[in-house]
């Protein structure tokens, strides 16, 4: 009896190790993928400006959709190079560059893609629904400004006409 004894309790504190190890390893792999979607949304949201109005979705629940696809795929998953890709797409999508009238149309044809697949990977993770359609309103009517913006838009960029009227003097 004494031997099975030992035996049960060695197994038990090999088993509460174990699980000590594996959720030490679950910290270190959440803190890794925390840094690296830190590090993709700053490089990403560095290149245009975000309204203040959907600032908190991207810290937020993007930032949640971002971080379950790096830790459930790693770097190199196809699924967070696709979220990737996505985000940059949102982020073209509220300061579209070049700002001209031609990218009007552009993003029109981009638009309902883009929040099929925003509302498809939050409900991946399984954000609150009501969260995610005034979210998803948020970004509707930021969309709505910035079309509204587009419409006044120069046809062409000024370097271009620039370029246009010098080679015609020449």
């Amino acid at each position: 009896d004494f031997t099975a004894f030992m035996e049960k309790d060695r197994r038990r504190r090999e088993l509460v190790e174990q699980r000590l190890r594996d959720a030490e390893e679950g910290r270190a792999r959440e803190e890794q993928a925390r840094a690296e979607v830190e590090r993709f949304l700053t490089q990403a949201r560095a290149s245009c400006t975000v309204p203040e109005s959907l600032v908190g979705f991207l810290d937020n629940a993007w930032f949640r959709v971002l971080k379950w696809y790096y830790l459930r795929e790693g770097e190199e998953g196809e699924g967070w190079q696709q979220q990737c890709e996505l985000t940059h797409r949102l982020l073209w999508s509220l300061d579209p560059q070049p700002f001209l009238a031609s990218t009007r149309s552009v993003l029109l044809r981009e638009i309902p893609g883009l929040v099929r697949s925003v509302r498809e990977s939050l409900e991946q993770i399984g954000w609150d629904p009501f969260e995610t359609d005034r979210s998803l309103h948020q970004l509707e009517l930021v969309h709505v400004d910035v079309l509204q913006r587009l419409k006044t838009a120069p046809k062409e960029a000024p370097e271009e006409a620039a370029s246009r009227s010098d080679d015609a003097l020449d």
